[in-house]
């Protein structure tokens, strides 16, 4: 447990852990059922209200995809604890577009602030397999998403296949286990990948 959010989640399990496992798969099915119909029967005005969200003041509508990104974040947790990993078609889904876009968002942050990319710099995330798609961001003053350099190359370019990145980003995997390839400017590129965990 790194900070209070950890502690909380902590109180929650050690709560729960006497629990048996039929008891708690209804308890989260009830739970489930009951949170789909207030979030189905919720106004569009309310989706778009703002509000605070654990990456500041947004709007529901981004509170829920942060959501969205934590279920899908520990649903691989139990996959790797279990040892069963998605299927090609599991990870075909919305869940893991929403969760891969939320990700993104962050990638300036990483790479500008974590990472500590020099302005000039313009680094590509390439991430292959089934969650395949390139994550661009400059370095100009600040570091922020792009969806192309403008016909320049990258500067630097990391890639790995996109669970992969997915649970580096968590924390949940060592950069020393290896699957990363790094091009262009190395140094830049494993500063970034070495604080690419961004996550409470």
């Amino acid at each position: 447990m790194r900070n209070d959010v950890g502690v909380a989640n902590e109180c929650w399990v050690r709560h729960l852990s006497a629990e048996s496992g039929a008891d708690l798969h209804q308890r989260f099915r009830t739970l489930i059922a009951d949170r789909r119909k207030r979030l189905s029967d919720m106004a569009i005005d309310d989706w778009n209200a703002p509000t605070l969200t654990p990456v500041g003041p947004d709007s529901y509508g981004r509170f829920m995809r942060v959501r969205v990104f934590d279920c899908w974040m520990h649903e691989h947790d139990i996959r790797d604890a279990l040892d069963k990993p998605a299927s090609e078609a599991e990870l075909a889904g919305p869940a893991a577009r929403l969760t891969l876009d939320e990700m993104a968002t962050t990638m300036g942050f990483v790479v500008g602030k974590l990472g500590k990319a020099p302005d000039g710099s313009r680094v590509a995330i390439e991430l292959t397999g089934p969650l395949a798609r390139t994550i661009r961001v400059v370095v100009d003053g600040r570091a922020r998403l792009v969806e192309d350099f403008g016909g320049l190359e990258p500067t630097a370019t990391i890639r790995a296949d996109g669970v992969l990145f997915t649970r580096l980003a968590g924390g949940r995997a060592d950069t020393a286990a290896g699957g990363v390839e790094l091009s262009g400017d190395k140094d830049v590129a494993a500063r970034i990948v070495e604080h690419l965990n961004y996550t409470i």
